[in-house]
């Protein structure tokens, strides 16, 4: 059996948090502040193009998140597709290949920030959302590239 391969997945980079950000209404990368506010200021400083950044987002998140939910999405699609590694893909397919694990990558964002809690502390019952679309979408890309293993039944009769 070989191993995975690290060179054929594609690396983190902006376009590809881009293209993940791209999949969830608002989302934007937060932009640190260069300097420590001294004072809690009771009004935004209009000319200071960093403090405008992120006031139209539904929702910020951190470069690194989203890296680590790329990483984790893009193992789980290989692991979903029964694969060690997607060198054998063209540059079509791989591109199709990676949409659902983008997709999967805003699935998994969404849902870390939205759960939904019932009267009893509990997470509650599956609810259709933004996060479990992309999931079923995610899903239904990457059935087409489920590798299946035959196994004779000469070779379950005689182990």
């Amino acid at each position: 059996m070989s191993e995975p391969s690290n060179t054929s997945k594609p690396p983190f980079s902006s376009s590809i948090s881009d293209k993940i950000l791209i999949e969830l209404d608002g989302w934007q990368i937060i932009t640190p502040p260069t300097t420590e506010p001294t004072e809690l200021e009771p009004f935004l400083d209009t000319t200071d193009d960093t403090v405008l950044q992120n006031l139209n987002s539904n929702h910020t998140v951190t470069i690194e998140e989203v890296e680590h939910f790329y990483d984790s999405a893009f193992d789980e699609a290989l692991s979903y597709t029964n694969r060690l590694d997607i060198s054998d893909l063209d540059e079509i397919t791989l591109e199709i290949f990676m949409n659902a694990v983008y997709k999967l990558t805003a699935s998994n964002l969404w849902n870390k920030y939205n759960i939904q809690i019932n009267n009893d502390a509990m997470e509650g019952t599956y609810v259709v959302s933004q996060g479990g679309r992309l999931y079923k979408k995610a899903c239904n890309i990457l059935d087409k590239f489920v590798r299946t293993n035959f196994i004779g039944l000469h070779s379950l009769m005689n182990p």
